[in-house]
């Protein structure tokens, strides 16, 4: 039904969404990926609550690459477009290619009211990039295993090895 890809890759006006919402839980992302450009305040994943100004994002804010669960975010070095792999808020901390960058930034629930996307957030905008992997996990159990394919139609998305289900992206700006 898929066929595996090397990356999955948005040009800026489409993103992923997930449908998966924190629920309260603590969220462990592994994802290798490549910004296309350094746009300020643009995401690979997260997203943005303004009700009670809190989210979730890996992507660059400030100049930098920002990981930020809730209300904790730790910065992993100046916005460029090389590949990096990120594990954010796992129970010994958060990593950017194999670095820490933030031993506060672990085991941080989640209480936001919004579902996770991929290539943007909903409240930030999208952003020109590329995934290789990602996976989600929510208190300790997976819940997304992504890699990018191509449907049999020649949409581009991500397949979930678990599930066999297919994200396809959505049209946005």
């Amino acid at each position: 039904m898929v066929r595996r890809l090397q990356y999955a890759e948005s040009s800026g006006h489409q993103s992923i969404d997930t449908k998966i919402m924190p629920n309260g839980c603590k969220p462990v992302v592994r994802a290798k990926f490549q910004m296309l450009n350094t746009v300020n305040d643009t995401y690979i994943f997260g997203y943005w609550d303004s009700l009670v100004s809190q989210g979730v994002g890996i992507g660059f804010y400030n100049n930098k690459l920002l990981t930020r669960v809730y209300n904790k975010w730790a910065y992993g070095g100046p916005a460029d477009t090389n590949v990096h792999k990120v594990i954010m808020n796992a129970s010994n901390g958060t990593f950017v290619d194999g670095e820490q960058i933030g031993a506060e930034l672990s085991n941080v629930c989640d209480l936001g009211q919004q579902s996770y996307r991929l290539f943007g957030r909903n409240g930030s905008g999208y952003c020109a990039a590329r995934i290789y992997s990602f996976a989600l996990d929510l208190d300790g159990t997976t819940v997304l295993d992504l890699v990018p394919a191509r449907r049999k139609d020649g949409v581009v998305g991500m397949w979930d090895r678990r599930t066999g289900e297919f994200y396809a992206p959505e049209m946005g700006k």
